[in-house]
């Protein structure tokens, strides 16, 4: 494709061989078809490309997270102890958390 310009590549796609790389198997009629599609799909895209979309935000999340006064996250300094860990938890015996079985003893191993 050395010396073809990019439009012109583009005008000159391969469509049996794209169809190929796609598992496609288009009649002749339909590769027509194709090759005319893919040529407006460039072009269309080559205009989009030229659209101007350096755009502000219109709305920023984390200003709206700062308008509803969510908590500021923290770290605890050091590591957190057994109970305080366990203070959140539903359920809880003997230091470890408590949780609903969910595996099926009867099954052979």
């Amino acid at each position: 494709m050395v010396g073809m310009s990019e439009s012109s590549f583009r005008e000159n796609v391969d469509v049996k061989r794209l169809a190929k790389l796609c598992y496609l198997n288009p009649s002749e009629g339909q590769t027509e078809s194709l090759q005319k599609d893919l040529v407006k799909i460039t072009r269309w895209m080559d205009h989009v490309g030229q659209c101007k979309t350096e755009l502000e935000p219109l709305v920023n999340p984390v200003d709206r997270l700062k308008v509803l006064g969510m908590a500021q996250d923290s770290a605890l300094e050091g590591p957190a102890s057994k109970e305080h860990v366990l203070r959140n938890a539903p359920h809880s015996e003997l230091g470890y958390f408590v949780v609903p079985k969910c595996s099926d003893d009867t099954q052979d191993m």
